[in-house]
């Protein structure tokens, strides 16, 4: 029963909050580090210049702006996995590291709608950065990332994704597809966003999706990386290693149109996820005691969540359990959102808060994809 399973041995994390198992345990308690930030918008009615608040990871990232900011986190975030998972050198060269980084979806709404400057803010297109100069970065990113992070041997396989926080599934899934077909022995997989730093920043303001003096509803923008270690169980038996969860069936599905298309969601693809991944539990009517999933402010998340979760509970799947909200502890995440869900799961099984030996994680979008996924306590049935 154990061979084909895959096993989380490892997970790294750097946030607002900490390391992986500070900031969950600071989660948890209902910790937060809000700060005011750089920028600033004049309050319309009063005219007050006030500071934008976020959750921005100064520890480690302070100081650093655009791809050097996502390096820093990316780098403790990775280091904070190697410490616990005590890997040895040449074990990486059978080693895939899968990296979602941020993709420029904001930006290029922005630049569709032909924005201009308004009232609160000095923003002008040109203040986004050029998407060649975008690309560029990107294309480079993992190997500067190795390069920091001192890996003595370069990884057997190094891919890089670009998307939003669903995109996270498909990660999970290729990592699935290398480790069943013994392509490698472990995967790495995770992601790195900020949304406090310039263009996302700017874009997600003039968007209106974040909260300011002006907007009162949204989210406070954050920055984080998170990872987790991928192998198999009878890898993980071979050497000994510490299994703390079993990731479970993942779905992914897709609306027929975006967050700013105008269309109302109606929940059919988070449904259509969240059913991939419950569906099979029916029958045997196993329980969800935490659900972890990104709401974040937003009114079109909170109204595709809620017509998700009106269909699930007609289709009789799981809906009585205790809701975890990531944005709470460490803001929106952007890309690092399904990495940072994952490692928040994986600690309640291992601390043993999670209720039940499953829990689910739900990402919503503002891109037309929608995704979930279970883990599962390494004692529970498969």
């Amino acid at each position: 029963m154990r061979e084909g399973r895959i096993a989380i041995t490892g997970i790294g994390m750097a946030s607002s909050l900490g390391n992986a198992v500070q900031a969950c345990a600071a989660a948890r308690a209902g910790l937060t580090r809000i700060t005011d930030l750089e920028q600033t918008e004049v309050e319309e009615e009063t005219l007050r210049t006030e500071a934008l608040k976020g959750h921005p990871a100064n520890w480690v990232a302070g100081g650093f702006e655009g791809p050097g900011r996502l390096l820093c986190l990316g780098e403790a975030a990775i280091q904070d996995l190697l410490f616990h998972v005590k890997l040895k050198p040449e074990e990486f060269a059978g080693t895939a590291l899968l990296l979602q980084l941020p993709d420029d979806f904001h930006q290029q709404t922005l630049l569709g709608r032909g924005a201009t400057a308004t009232a609160t803010s000095d923003f002008a297109p040109e203040d986004l950065p050029a998407e060649a100069l975008l690309q560029a970065t990107w294309k480079s990113f993992p190997e500067r990332l190795m390069a920091l992070t001192g890996f003595e041997t370069r990884p057997r396989i190094l891919e890089r994704f670009r998307g939003g926080p669903a995109s996270f599934a498909h990660l999970l899934l290729r990592a699935r597809n290398l480790l069943n077909s013994r392509t490698v022995d472990r995967c790495i997989v995770g992601g790195i966003d900020s949304l406090i730093d310039g263009g996302p920043l700017l874009a997600a303001r003039e968007l209106r999706l974040t909260r300011t003096p002006n907007t009162p509803v949204g989210f406070l923008p954050g920055e984080a990386a998170g990872f987790v270690l991928l192998e198999s169980v009878r890898a993980a038996d071979a050497r000994g290693a510490r299994i703390q969860a079993l990731l479970g069936p993942v779905g992914i599905a897709e609306e027929s149109f975006d967050r700013f298309s105008g269309t109302p969601s109606t929940g059919a693809a988070l449904f259509a996820a969240t059913t991939a991944c419950l569906e099979s539990w029916r029958e045997q009517d196993r329980a969800i005691g935490s659900a972890v999933v990104n709401l974040n402010g937003d009114p079109f998340r909170a109204m595709d969540y809620g017509s998700a979760l009106v269909r699930m509970t007609s289709a009789r799947l799981p809906t009585s359990f205790r809701l975890v909200l990531p944005v709470d502890s460490f803001g929106e995440l952007g890309a690092a959102t399904g990495p940072v869900s994952a490692c928040m799961s994986v600690r309640s099984l291992v601390r043993g808060y999670a209720r039940t030996p499953h829990v689910l994680v739900l990402l919503l979008d503002e891109r037309k994809q929608r995704s979930a996924l279970l883990l599962h306590h390494p004692g529970a049935a498969p």
